[in-house]
């Protein structure tokens, strides 16, 4: 990983860290020569560990940045063509964050946008980050990163658009079994609605990942509060009979 990237790492471990000091008893677990998770979390007498995984912008804030700056010089120049009354229809630049080198970019796909996402989460994924005892994944989506409908909508296996179901982005990346069927939101009634089958397996469904007690999604929409939803892993071998108190503080927590 670059600078920018264990920069990047750091920012999302200290605001998630911020964020999550306002509901619990949270210390962050110092780096050692042992994989260990980031944080540890002690709630009624039990240790809860959380291991944090943040994706950026494909290409990193530099790209962005890039991105950023032709989108403002392109309105820049049409609000100078309508002052002179010369009008005139362009293209402008289109903002792909999550197209890396694939060539079967759709960033209105539930299908494409979940297998990116499950790919670069199980990107350097170690199970001795999660062997202290009762260790969630955290996976910080607050950089840039879209989805294509609200966060209860997500993280349902199906939503309806338009009166016509989609696949629920966030549950599929956790629960999404390999050739299963994918569903994308409509753009008008009677559309297509088939986005094709998934050709990954979401990272909670995959059985050698069972050391992960379930993902916490960390999700915070441009201008909006950071909020937080957990999907449990019904095959981890170490998760206590109750966390409900666990959850149902995560799920209460905003952060401006």
């Amino acid at each position: 990983m670059d600078a920018q990237g264990r920069l990047f790492e750091a920012y999302s471990e200290a605001f998630i860290y911020r964020c999550l000091q306002q509901a619990f008893n949270i210390s962050h677990i110092p780096e050692s020569d042992k994989k260990t998770p980031d944080f540890k979390i002690i709630l009624d007498g039990e240790a809860i560990f959380i291991e944090n995984k943040s994706l950026r912008f494909l290409g990193g804030d530099y790209s962005y940045k890039n991105y950023m700056n032709d989108s403002l010089t392109s309105l820049i120049e049409i609000e100078d063509e309508l002052k002179d009354n010369d009008f005139v229809i362009k293209e402008g630049p289109h903002i792909t964050p999550l197209k890396g080198t694939r060539n079967d970019y759709d960033p209105f796909s539930p299908k494409y946008i979940s297998e990116i996402i499950i790919d670069k989460t199980n990107q350097n994924l170690k199970k001795e980050q999660f062997e202290l005892g009762t260790t969630f994944l955290l996976v910080d989506l607050s950089s840039q990163i879209p989805l294509l409908s609200k966060l209860e909508d997500e993280i349902n296996r199906y939503y309806y658009h338009l009166n016509s179901k989609a696949s629920g982005i966030l549950f599929t990346v956790a629960y999404g079994e390999y050739n299963q069927n994918m569903y994308r939101p409509v753009e008008f009634e009677g559309a297509s609605n088939k986005d094709g089958t998934l050709h990954k397996e979401g990272i909670l469904t995959d059985p050698d990942n069972a050391y992960i007690a379930g993902i916490i999604f960390h999700y915070a929409p441009l201008g909006k509060d950071s909020k937080f939803r957990v999907l449990l892993n019904n095959k981890a071998n170490h998760v206590p009979r109750t966390l409900s108190n666990f959850i149902e503080q995560l799920h209460n927590l905003t952060y401006p």
